[in-house]
């Protein structure tokens, strides 16, 4: 049987375990979007010749190729890219289910939170095969970001890293000044390093009606955003002081109605932001540009912080993948080397490179943004990524995940004694995952 055959049967298992058909519709919401650079159908089989077409399809959950696209097509006129865009909900399922029914995409963009459902099986291409050798990269990357594009076993690079997206803390200058509490981004991190300062901010605002949370498990996923599920060896983390002390304050907002309980996607949350009742908000840098998408008219009011509690928090990373059942995987190979491991690349979409060796090269990290009061965004990013550490991801993260939110949600509902929850928490994670954990471990040896 060849690999190939291998690949399709091991993804339909995949499938069949996971994906629910009764909701799965293509619907008009789940609808793919394509943007194409030129209208040409997928060649049934690669050719032999340098001058036939050849119809490149990148499978993403978020546009921002066409620029990259149009100009691999103008130095490679045969070279032909479709844009499939799919939501970000969707992308694995899609992409498994491509790939089962022949019509594989040749390059994938899936989120680091999607790793779980690809780093324990073969539904990509190990990179570091040949003809890609793209071992001899990892020099150009940070050790932590590295290790996150590989297999569990180390054995396989699924995909090179794109960007990552930083936790960050977005809030009103002007409420924070207007309340007397410090309202420069360096000075109010500096602030909000202690728990009970920034209680005391929340505390205060209520007064007026206002919040500095939207949910009451903000303070819970800020500290996780700083630490993963498992460290290397499957060892369970998020069992020490900082989370007992990030389930007291999730708690205390919950008792006390600190948070506004809605997020800024709803109707009610984008007019809390514009009249001023959510002053502050927790997210990856991707925020940065749904706020002026959210709020136009609140240009000037915001800022960008580091996150509460001296947390540096990973939001995700984008990486760039190719299938492995592409009919043109030195092509799509040569497409991601082209822009995504150059080390002439400067700003792509706002954010700064991964690839260490463009960082090196850029001359001005400088980049002021009006939107927030021509806070300087270039130097805040770099500032940041320097403390920022990617966790470790394994094929056990989506269920250990599971269990977290149920017990640690229970515990905030129903004021359980932090220390007995994250008790509980280890308990249940050993009595559930312990033969998977053995699996894993044991085919890592």
């Amino acid at each position: 049987m060849g690999k190939r055959s291998v690949v399709l049967i091991a993804i339909l298992i995949f499938i069949s375990l996971t994906v629910d058909f009764g909701k799965y519709r293509l619907s008009t919401n789940n609808q793919f979007t394509q943007t194409d650079v030129k209208d040409e159908s997928k060649d049934d089989e690669k050719s032999d010749s340098s001058n036939e077409p050849i119809n490149l399809t990148i499978l993403s959950y978020y546009k921002d190729f066409e620029n990259q696209a149009n100009e691999y097509h103008k130095a490679h006129p045969n070279v032909n890219i479709k844009i499939d865009v799919v939501d970000y909900d969707h992308i694995i399922e899609t992409a498994f289910k491509s790939i089962a029914s022949g019509s594989s995409p040749d390059i994938i963009v899936f989120d680091s939170n999607h790793t779980f459902n690809l780093n324990g099986n073969e539904a990509l291409q190990n990179l570091l095969e040949e003809p890609f050798s793209a071992g001899k990269y990892k020099q150009g990357f940070a050790e932590d970001l590295w290790r996150s594009v590989l297999s569990y076993d180390k054995n396989r690079l699924i995909g090179i890293p794109l960007v990552i997206n930083d936790m960050v803390t977005l809030y009103r200058a002007d409420i924070m000044e207007q309340y007397g509490f410090p309202s420069e981004p360096e000075a109010l991190a500096q602030y909000m390093k202690n728990p009970e300062n920034w209680l005391k901010i929340a505390e205060t605002l209520k007064l007026d009606n206002k919040y500095i949370a939207s949910w009451a498990t903000d303070p819970l996923n800020i500290y996780g955003s700083g630490t993963g599920i498992f460290d290397e060896n499957l060892n369970l983390l998020r069992l020490d002081s900082n989370f007992e002390k990030a389930i007291e304050l999730s708690q205390n907002i919950k008792m006390n109605g600190l948070s506004l309980n809605g997020d800024i996607y709803s109707e009610d949350g984008k007019q809390a932001l514009k009249d001023g009742r959510l002053a502050m908000v927790y997210g990856g840098s991707w925020l940065i540009y749904n706020f002026k998408d959210l709020v136009p008219e609140e240009r000037g009011k915001w800022r960008v912080a580091k996150l509460p509690f001296g947390i540096n928090g990973f939001g995700s990373s984008n990486i760039m993948a190719i299938s492995s059942t592409s009919k043109y995987k030195e092509e799509a190979w040569d497409f991601i080397k082209t822009f995504e491991l150059d080390d002439k690349k400067s700003y792509w979409g706002g954010s700064i490179p991964v690839y260490l060796p463009a960082v090196n090269n850029i001359k001005n990290f400088s980049n002021k943004d009006a939107f927030f009061g021509d806070q300087d965004l270039g130097l805040f990013f770099k500032d940041i990524r320097q403390s920022t550490k990617v966790p470790v991801f394994t094929p056990l993260d989506d269920m250990a995940m599971s269990i977290w939110k149920d017990k640690t949600q229970y515990a905030i509902a129903n004021a359980v004694n932090p220390k007995d929850a994250l008790k509980q928490y280890e308990e249940e994670i050993n009595s559930r995952l312990a033969d998977k954990k053995k699996i894993l471990l044991d085919r890592k040896q």
